[in-house]
């Protein structure tokens, strides 16, 4: 299993440094798109340390250890609604999805769900760049698409009408798209979550991991 220290190393790596700038809609310049820094940027991780292989695997998170890695690896469904309490590695798995396709040579951003409304939000200043609309056609045609913290910040019309807009796009082209989240499903969308309960292209998977910040002293 590859280590996030010989990304830079892989195969996939040109392959990934040459579509570094569809994946961002910033048109941000990069002199030295090797450098860890950037590569961190351009993913929009803290780190590069959240690899499947230092995740640590305690009763409850098989099932969602087994289900990232599949959709990472591209041999699974496009969609993967993972949902369960706080603190026990839902985070951490998602980086690792998108640390495993950035060394297979493809570009998925990490996102929480409130860094996307404020993205979109962006557009509707006066001197944006991107409108708003066409910041949300954007994010609705990326390659994979990663959101963490689902459902946080969505209890409004608009937020809600958004994040329908982009889910129901990529589920009609089947495009990857990853949500994380710890509300309970009955606390979401019914409507954004319902894309998601359809098994010919979805999987659901609930962390029953206990909470990882929760240990004992000493441990």
């Amino acid at each position: 299993m590859e280590r996030a220290g010989d990304i830079l190393k892989h195969p996939g790596f040109k392959n990934a440094i040459r579509n570094l700038k569809m994946a961002d809609w910033t048109d941000e310049k990069d002199d030295d798109p090797k450098s860890p820094a950037n590569i961190m940027r351009r993913l929009n991780l803290p780190s590069l340390d959240k690899t499947f292989d230092k995740f640590k695997k305690r009763a409850g998170t098989g099932a969602v250890l087994s289900a990232f890695e599949t959709w990472a690896e591209g041999e699974g469904k496009p969609f993967l609604l993972c949902y369960g309490s706080y603190g026990n590695g839902k985070t951490h798995l998602l980086q690792a999805a998108i640390l495993r396709l950035y060394e297979r040579g493809i570009i998925c951003r990490y996102h929480t769900f409130e860094d996307l409304l404020q993205r979109i939000k962006r557009g509707m200043q006066p001197d944006a760049t991107y409108d708003a609309d066409e910041i949300t056609r954007k994010i609705c045609r990326q390659d994979y698409l990663a959101i963490d913290d689902f459902g946080l910040g969505s209890e409004t019309k608009w937020a809600e009408g958004r994040l329908d807009v982009i889910v129901d796009y990529r589920y009609r082209y089947h495009l990857p798209t990853v949500l994380v989240t710890n509300k309970d499903l009955s606390e979401l969308p019914p409507r954004i979550v319902s894309r998601f309960y359809d098994p010919e292209i979805s999987v659901m998977v609930v962390n029953e991991g206990g909470d990882y910040r929760r240990r004992r002293p000493g441990k």
